[in-house]
């Protein structure tokens, strides 16, 4: 048999809550385990058991059952939004590439090319380095901006 921690007391008005969130509207799979691992817990459930039924881990158990007595059956139900890593390539970066590709292709060229587009933009110093994904992506959010049909081609 699993390992057994002391119930969590779910309060009645979370309990409630809980109930009202499990039966109604469309939620994220990791919301449901949230609340249904929040659910088991107040059911008295051992660990081992909610691990089994859940397919979660006990750290991830221990982590809900911790921001519940920490900060409400909200913030246990709801994860802090995950920032990623910073963008390398700033506003005033992706407006010299959205011009560069809006002006006159070099000399014996017909139109820009992302990897000319890249190496012309390491070339003027825009940035340091950067990738053709890179400097593909900005291009279709520019594009999709304004609406205009397609700068560059491969």
């Amino acid at each position: 048999m699993g390992r057994t921690s002391k119930p969590l007391q779910l309060s009645t008005t979370d309990r409630e809550d809980l109930k009202v969130y499990l039966s109604v509207g469309k939620r994220s799979a990791r919301a449901l385990r949230g609340a249904m691992t929040l659910k088991y817990l107040d059911e008295g459930l051992p660990i081992g058991r909610i691990e089994h039924l859940l397919d979660i881990s006990r750290p991830t158990i221990s982590q809900i059952r911790r921001r519940y007595l920490r900060e409400g059956l909200e913030t246990a139900l709801c994860e802090k939004p995950r920032p990623g890593q910073p963008s390398k390539i700033g506003e005033s970066e992706e407006a010299h590439i959205t011009t560069l590709a809006c002006s006159n292709p070099p000399e014996g060229r017909k139109q820009w090319t992302i990897r000319l587009l890249r190496d012309k933009v390491v070339e003027l110093g825009y940035v340091e380095t950067i990738s053709r994904e890179s400097v593909r992506k900005i291009l279709k959010k520019s594009a999709q901006t304004l609406a205009q049909e397609a700068m560059v081609y491969r």
